[in-house]
């Protein structure tokens, strides 16, 4: 283990963000970091959802080859969504590779990764993992081991299991859940050493969405952001001390956050365009209104008696809070004998075409696809905010704009992407396209292209700024720093050009050809147990 990478995401953080807190000393350890080793805007694939983003990173591919588009998938006889698990994932893992090259790797807190997969190392799940009381560990006895030493444990903050009411108690928790990821990923450096460790904390996304408008107002929680960074960075500061010069540290998000100030639904449009129809607007209107004041009322009695919504974990089935995580500001109320197309944030802010003979109740002639697609890609080009006069579109994709692979039809039709400012939204709930209320409440900000990069370590050039790089990038940049070769068919590149001339020439591997990925496969296969 001469070389040895330990990888912090941390989840959410724009590079712009994190590049004013290095200059504004709120973080010195990332700015020792940056000044020893190289930094850069590094650009996040489309769709920006973290079970996409995480999934891209850990694999060096895009989502057509290893097939997770969104947070859920839709079951393919019923409308109804599924939490998208790593069951879903179509492509091997980087820990699978470094494993077949004798290469032990630990895994903490990656989101989208329930149910932990057999690793030579060990596993811990974290967000979108069903509950404590499931087996969210590998090797299964780390479960009990973490419960011992880690007082109070905790898997995630649930961001959905919040309102604008409860600010102060997620402030309260975030900090907690940041400690407890801390002293967890000290406890796994100090007794399961590992080639490769990865430690996430989600919580420095739940921080953005809530609080980085703050930041430029006069509200109660001016400040809030830099105060928690500043936590943060001591934390990660404790990290590195465990870590020796042999050790190279990735610093990575997976995708970046801006405040927006308008929402824009886009099932509004469709219905506009006669693509979309609901339900009876009264019925809809009454059931989303009882559901919202129910919802609103018992947040409330738990602010008050300083309770956490995770607390009735322990008494309601795990079943309740997935529905409540789906239902919640999601206005499913489609006639679908009429609706042609409908807009699903779940799916990765996308646009499903209701196509016959694909969706369960589908309508769209085979022979419309096309037309239709064209005509609501289109249309969004052509949104100007009535405001600014400016449009509102980052971009609008085809799903084979974005994606290669052979699960490219497992995605969902037309990708949205909006600039920053603006953020989609589902819901048929409030009249109009754009809206400055919204049923985001108390989200104000939205993820970005623009995620943050930071290598450093003995083998990587100092004071280095560089752009250009990709989330795709990760994987084979990791791979080469160990010595392992990378798979042609990763769709990321080597970082070459920051790591330091003496030593980039034997860690550039090259790819592999087609007797060598046979090889490899083989391996892979023997190190899972799948071949004697």
């Amino acid at each position: 283990m001469k070389n040895k990478i330990v990888i912090i995401g941390l989840d959410g953080v724009d590079f712009s963000l994190a590049e004013e807190l290095i200059k504004r000393n709120i973080m010195p350890n990332l700015g020792k970091l940056s000044r020893n080793g190289a930094r850069g805007n590094m650009l996040s694939c489309l769709p920006l959802h973290s079970s996409i983003t995480w999934t891209t990173f850990i694999t060096g591919k895009n989502a057509g080859k290893h097939g997770i588009f969104g947070f859920f998938v839709m079951d393919k006889d019923t409308h109804e969504l599924k939490i998208a698990n790593s069951l879903e994932r179509k492509s091997q893992a980087i820990w699978h590779i470094l494993n077949a090259y004798g290469k032990k790797v630990g895994i903490s807190n990656l989101p989208s990764l329930y149910p932990p997969e057999k690793i030579d190392g060990y596993m811990i799940c974290g967000m979108l993992t069903p509950s404590i009381n499931s087996n969210f560990t590998y090797p299964k006895g780390l479960k009990d081991e973490l419960l011992k030493n880690i007082k109070d444990f905790e898997l995630d903050l649930s961001i959905t299991m919040s309102s604008k009411n409860s600010k102060e108690m997620l402030l309260k928790k975030i900090y907690e859940i940041t400690s407890k990821r801390t002293e967890t990923a000290k406890f796994l450096l100090s007794t399961y050493p590992c080639d490769v460790n990865m430690f996430v904390f989600t919580e420095t996304d739940r921080m953005l969405h809530l609080f980085l408008k703050d930041m430029d107002t006069d509200s109660q929680y001016k400040g809030a952001v830099e105060e928690y960074f500043r936590f943060l960075d001591n934390k990660i500061g404790e990290i590195i001390e465990m870590c020796d010069e042999d050790t190279t540290i990735f610093i990575v998000s997976d995708h970046g956050m801006k405040p927006f100030k308008k929402v824009f639904y886009v099932n509004n449009l469709l219905l506009e365009m006669g693509l979309l129809e609901g339900e009876n607007k009264s019925a809809r209107k009454t059931k989303y209104l009882f559901t919202a004041f129910c919802f609103q009322a018992i947040i409330e009695l738990m602010v008050k008696l300083k309770i956490s919504p995770e607390y009735f974990k322990r008494f309601l089935p795990e079943s309740f809070f997935k529905r409540l995580n789906i239902i919640i500001g999601k206005g499913k109320g489609y006639n679908w004998s009429k609706t042609k197309a409908y807009f699903w944030g779940g799916l990765g802010d996308c646009i499903v075409i209701n196509l016959k003979g694909r969706q369960p109740e589908g309508i769209v002639p085979p022979e419309e696809y096309e037309k239709i697609r064209d005509e609501i890609i289109d249309k969004i080009k052509s949104i100007k905010d009535p405001d600014t006069n400016e449009g509102i579109a980052y971009g609008i994709y085809k799903r084979e704009d974005l994606f290669t692979g052979d699960f490219v039809k497992s995605a969902p039709d037309i990708i949205v992407k909006l600039r920053e400012g603006y953020a989609p939204h589902e819901s048929i709930e409030l009249e109009g396209i754009f809206n400055k209320k919204s049923l985001f409440e108390p989200i104000t900000s939205d993820h970005t292209r623009n995620a943050t990069l930071i290598i450093s370590g003995k083998n990587i050039k100092k004071g280095v700024l560089f752009d250009g790089s990709n989330i795709l990038d990760i994987a084979p940049t990791v791979l080469s720093l160990l010595g392992v070769p990378v798979p042609s068919d990763m769709d990321g590149k080597v970082l070459a050009k920051i790591l330091s001339e003496e030593v980039s020439p034997s860690f550039v591997a090259p790819g592999l050809n087609e007797s060598e990925r046979l090889r490899q496969r083989i391996k892979e296969l023997k190190a899972n147990g799948r071949l004697k």
